[in-house]
Formats: C-alpha cells, structure tokens, sequence
C-alpha cells in the first residue's frame, strides 16, 4: 500500500540530473541496513535452531516495521492533495475505480513508460521462478551445506553498499537505457553462474546479482520518473506492483513446479530465456526523454 506513494514522494523530491544518484543512494541504505542482517540470522540460526531463531526474527521485523511507519509519519507531501480525512470505509467501494484509473494512465503517459513497466513485470517474474528455489537448488544440486547457505547473501549487501554511489553517477552521465541494458546482461552472467557454481561461485554470481540489482532499480527508477508526470506516478507504480505481485506469486509456484517435475536447472534457464525480449524490449522500444 505504501510503496506508490513513498515512491513518488521521493522521485518528486529529486531534481532530473540526481534521479539516478538518488535512486542508488535508496540502494545504498538498504544495503547498508541489510548487511548485518543474513550473519545475526546465521548467528541465531546456529544458537537456537531453525524454528526458535525465525520467531525471534520475526518479531524483531515486526518491531522494525512499527517504528518505519511512525517515522513515515513525519515526511511531507510533494503535491496537492485533497486535506478530506480518510474513512477507511471508502477503500473497498473505490477499488474498482482505482483499478480503472490504473489502466487508463497509460493513455496519459508515454509509450516508453509502458514497456519500461513490462520489462519490470518480466523481471521479476523471472527471478521470483529462481528466488523460490535457489536454497534448495545450492543444497541438494550444488552441494553447499545448508548451514553455509547465508554466507553467499554477504558479498550480495557488500557490493551493494560499494557500488551504489558510482553507478548512480553513471546512470546520471550517460543516461538511462545504457545502464539498463547492462544491467540486464549482468543478470544473465549471474545467473550462468549460479546454476553451475560451487560456494564461491554463488558468492560471485550474489555480487554480480547486485551489480545488476543496481544498474536496473537505478536506471528504471530514474527512467520512470523522466517519463511519467507527477500527477500519474502513484497511479503507474500502483499498477505495476499490483501486476508484478501476481507474476511474482505465479513465478514462485512455476519455479517449485518446474524444479520438482521437470529438472533443477529448468527456473533458470527460463529464466534466462526471458532476458532476451527484455533487452529486444529495451533496445527497440524503450527510448529516453529528450532533454
């Protein structure tokens, strides 16, 4: 519910030259407040056991969560917005209305816009078809012990934390669709790989993940921002989330589904296969605002 309106506070908040600095530096702070956290999982993990350490883990999120929304309480709007109270009682009568408006903003926006969104959908539907099963598939098909499982996520928050500042000046020197393809290529590397590496080479292909991570959510983020008015953001971001949560809940059944009747390595060369309309997609019909 929050993300289409925290995201387009933020992108308002950020002038045109600084959107792919800003975006990166967003990375950064979650990488930097992610860092700790797969080796105090590892640490609880070890100490208590699987069951006891995911509800101490749970609770201390929860906690986390409650003190992120009383802090959000503080930001300040960005555009005008109309002072009626909220009566919660609107929220199911307006669906179907917020749900019509979510498919006509893009008669409003530019053509751009939308594949950018479509590369997005495909994006994640395709790493939500390995993400499912990547423990497993590193435990049974790679042979990596389930205790060193939370090792591999260390260089992932690590190189994010280190190259988030430099690609965000690039995405903001050499524009959008560069980085973005990139990025996708990276993605591809890594996920090769995965499907054929040993514990250091997921700890590389976790690294090389992140770089992708990076040139994508950065590039994308400033991308759509360029292309798309204020007034239409919460509505764009809104639609895409709620399309890419349906492809990813159905990347997630696909993905145990394919690894457990067809061959492990099957999520992944799907996915693999999907990166090549994602950069046809990038390459031919995505083009950047003309400054």
């Amino acid at each position: 519910m929050y993300q289409p309106a925290l995201f387009a506070m933020v992108q308002d908040s950020l002038p045109p030259e600084r959107r792919g600095m800003g975006s990166s530096i967003i990375q950064l702070i979650h990488g930097t407040f992610n860092t700790p956290g797969p080796i105090i999982a590892g640490l609880l993990l070890l100490q208590f056991g699987l069951v006891p350490s995911m509800r101490i883990i749970y609770t201390i999120v929860t906690i986390l969560f409650l003190i992120a929304a009383l802090w959000r309480l503080k930001l300040k709007e960005t555009t005008i917005v109309n002072k009626e109270p909220i009566r919660f009682r609107y929220f199911i009568s307006a669906y179907p209305q917020a749900i019509k408006e979510s498919f006509k903003v893009w008669k409003r926006v530019p053509r751009s816009a939308f594949w950018l969104f479509l590369i997005q959908t495909l994006l994640m539907f395709g790493r939500t078809l390995t993400d499912v099963i990547n423990a497993l598939y590193a435990r049974d098909v790679l042979n990596v012990p389930e205790e060193q499982w939370w090792l591999v996520y260390i260089p992932l928050l690590i190189t994010l934390i280190i190259a988030s500042i430099p690609i965000g000046k690039i995405v903001d020197k050499i524009g959008r669709k560069i980085p973005l393809t990139f990025g996708l290529l990276v993605f591809g590397s890594a996920t090769l790989i995965f499907v054929m590496g040993n514990l250091p080479m997921l700890m590389v292909a976790m690294s090389l993940f992140a770089i992708g991570q990076l040139l994508v959510m950065s590039s994308a983020m400033a991308l759509f921002t360029d292309l798309v008015p204020p007034e239409n953001r919460g509505k764009v971001v809104g639609f895409r989330n709620f399309v890419s949560y349906i492809f990813a809940g159905l990347g997630m059944l696909l993905g145990n589904y394919f690894y457990v009747n067809f061959f492990p390595q099957l999520p992944f060369y799907v996915t693999l296969g999907l990166l090549i309309p994602e950069l046809l997609i990038v390459i031919f019909l995505v083009h950047e605002q003309e400054k």
